[in-house]
């Protein structure tokens, strides 16, 4: 993929926040609003003494929006399902028959306790779950 084409899909707003953006050796984050008022968005480099824009760092040019890059799209946000707080086998579990029940957060062979909100809004329980319930959010090392 080449520069103005990412260009060309933030300008649509076809990026998510936390997409990565790999030019050289330099990784760029994706922010949807680097300030509380401007609505703008951007890539940021976060290495450094200080937060810098991609904007900053480099001039548009021929070559730079013909340069050729990576776009990383962000990890999906898994959350666990629980009905009691105190209570360390409270967490939902979808097995591999499509049947839920309730145990510990680790996955097993067959056992799945990480949902994407996109699972959790498309099915009925979880969606009471999540209402009622606690949501907690995967930690990566998870």
């Amino acid at each position: 993929m080449i520069m103005i084409d990412v260009l060309n899909m933030m300008a649509k707003g076809e990026i998510k926040e936390g997409a990565k953006l790999k030019i050289g050796g330099e990784v760029y984050s994706y922010i949807d609003t680097y300030t509380d008022y401007s609505g703008c968005c951007s890539f940021v480099n976060e290495e450094g003494y200080t937060d810098t824009f991609l904007e900053d760092e480099e001039m548009i040019t021929q070559s730079f929006l013909n340069l050729e890059v990576e776009l990383i799209p962000p990890k999906e946000k898994k959350y666990y399902l629980r009905l009691d707080e105190d209570d360390e086998l409270s967490y939902i579990n979808l097995n591999k028959y499509a049947s839920y029940g309730i145990a510990g957060k680790n996955e097993y062979v067959g056992y799945k306790t990480k949902f994407a909100q996109e699972e959790i809004d498309e099915n009925m329980l979880l969606k009471f779950i999540e209402k009622h319930g606690i949501k907690e959010e995967v930690e990566e090392c998870d």
